[in-house]
């Protein structure tokens, strides 16, 4: 639309840190029943999350939530005072930002990854969680539909916290939390393959 040559524009999308997520192993020493990553942020659904949360309660008093990222001081004020308000304060633990090999064996610890965002144009945290093959719900965003074609994201309407709930419950119930199909994309969208397709695209382009 732009004018732009078709045949000289190439997509080479976005990638995770394969090598970590592999490297990576399950921790004892984390308690981690659901996880977040990202920034806390309201369009990330971190209140629709708290909603979830409280529905779940009512079933398993005594999960626990993560939250690892973080955010302005004056949205995580506000989003601590929600979780007291709602009496969530034992159910909701911060981890703050982590990176590394760190970051990953928290992911590979948790039993399940909860990411309520209402607006995504990619969804790294997303990818990386079904990576380290722990289930994953979302809501159903139009980006995730090319991406995750095999289930490996449990979806759901926007604001749908019963059914987020129940699937949760129904995880816990059953006790598997397991993503085998999540490991099949770690390949895909590495790092190391994306670099040798832009590599590639140089050095062939006149």
């Amino acid at each position: 639309n732009k004018n732009f040559n078709k045949k000289k524009l190439i997509v080479t999308g976005n990638g995770i840190q394969g090598y970590l997520i592999k490297k990576a192993k399950k921790r004892n020493k984390y308690n981690i029943d659901a996880l977040f990553v990202g920034r806390i942020n309201e369009s990330k659904g971190i209140y629709d999350l708290l909603k979830v949360i409280e529905i779940i309660k009512k079933k398993f008093p005594n999960f626990q939530l993560a939250i690892m990222g973080e955010g302005d001081i004056n949205t995580k004020q506000k989003f601590k005072n929600k979780i007291n308000a709602m009496k969530l304060q034992n159910n909701v633990k911060f981890l703050g930002y982590k990176t590394g090999i760190e970051k990953f064996d928290i992911i590979k610890s948790s039993k399940s990854f909860i990411f309520l965002s209402h607006d995504e144009s990619f969804g790294i945290a997303l990818l990386e969680s079904v990576c380290c093959e722990i289930p994953c719900l979302a809501y159903d965003l139009e980006p995730y539909k090319e991406i995750y074609k095999k289930g490996e994201v449990l979806v759901f309407k926007k604001r749908d916290f019963q059914s987020v709930a129940k699937k949760v419950i129904e995880l816990f119930n059953n006790g598997l939390f397991e993503n085998k199909n999540g490991k099949l994309l770690l390949n895909k969208y590495n790092w190391n393959k994306i670099a040798n397709m832009e590599l590639s695209v140089m050095m062939n382009s006149n």
